[in-house]
């Protein structure tokens, strides 16, 4: 079984662009991984899913389900791009994938700077008074204690976040 790279952190955090060029790069070194994306999944196969509680962990648990597939089925690592906001989730994302294959990446910037970046333009809605409970604004977003990599992408480029993720990658893929 490959690996699964899960990415948490605020929206703006630079998750996806991170993914996005690792992938590009591993690539280069020949090694095989999918970006699997919650806005993407949202478009598809969790389109039926609101922002709820509720909504957010059923997202969550088809998207470890498609993560797990992808690792034990085809030979490409599979790096996740998702908040993941609560720790009850990222149990829940333990429970579905093998401890040996799974990673979680704290994706780290303040939320000053997630503001800034604004990627979707949610922080600005939510600002306006159009988004409500929106993570790390009206609803909670729970840093985890302890991640398997730390990248604080506020303090480094993200040539340097790539370069420390890549090294992560290579040295995981080391032990299958």
């Amino acid at each position: 079984m490959q690996k699964v790279f899960w990415m948490t952190g605020l929206s703006g955090a630079g998750k996806t662009s991170l993914a996005r060029t690792t992938v590009a790069k591993l690539a280069q070194l020949g090694i095989s991984a999918v970006i699997l994306d919650g806005d993407d999944m949202r478009q598809g196969l969790c389109r039926d899913l609101g922002f709820s509680t509720e909504d957010r962990g059923e997202n969550l648990r088809r998207s470890a389900e498609v993560a797990k597939l992808i690792a034990s089925k085809t030979s490409s690592h599979c790096i996740c791009a998702f908040i993941t906001p609560l720790e009850e989730f990222r149990q829940k994302v333990r429970q579905i994938i093998p401890a040996a294959s799974l990673r979680f990446v704290f994706v780290d910037a303040s939320l000053e700077t997630c503001i800034k970046r604004d990627p979707k333009g949610n922080y600005r809605k939510v600002q306006d008074g159009l988004l409500k409970g929106y993570t790390g604004v009206g609803a909670p977003y729970e840093a985890p204690s302890n991640p398997d990599l730390h990248l604080v992408t506020d303090r480094e480029t993200l040539d340097e976040s790539v370069e420390k993720f890549l090294a992560f990658i290579l040295a995981e893929t080391k032990k299958i």
